[in-house]
């Protein structure tokens, strides 16, 4: 059997075949269609909402994509560091920089307590536009 997938187990596995690879491809409805499909199957996560709000801003669809992110903001401490990357980089990439920016000062202080993963901050970080920041935290 293959790794877990957070969030996931098998009906989240089977739920979104490839859809992360969708947006960057082109193929962007599919891949809404497949999140969708996969946050009605888990309604309980939101490693994929997280996703899905990503997945809306790279298909041009903004608006969709900050009031996912808005809904998950109020509570943004409970989640994990990918999931809060994510939904910063949502952030960043919309002009509501500052609200990014203290999610990245949130991740440091999990970083200092050795529990943020730096893949996942450094998605941040790109979306903030601090590149030499991000490429050092791989």
């Amino acid at each position: 059997m293959g790794r877990a997938r957070p969030g996931g187990g098998p009906a989240g596995a089977r739920a979104r075949p490839g859809a992360g690879r969708c947006p960057h491809v082109g193929r962007f409805e599919e891949s809404l269609a497949l999140y969708r499909t996969t946050i009605e199957l888990k309604p309980e996560g939101s490693f994929y909402d997280s996703q899905y709000a990503v997945a809306l801003l790279v298909a041009g669809r903004r608006e969709e994509a900050i009031e996912r992110v808005d809904a998950l903001l109020s509570r943004v401490e409970a989640l994990t560091t990918l999931e809060q990357a994510l939904i910063g980089w949502v952030l960043a990439r919309s002009g509501r920089e500052a609200e990014a920016l203290r999610i990245a000062e949130r991740l440091e202080q999990r970083a200092r307590g050795g529990v943020a993963w730096g893949g996942a901050r450094a998605y941040l970080e790109m979306g903030l536009g601090r590149h030499e920041r991000a490429l050092s935290l791989l």
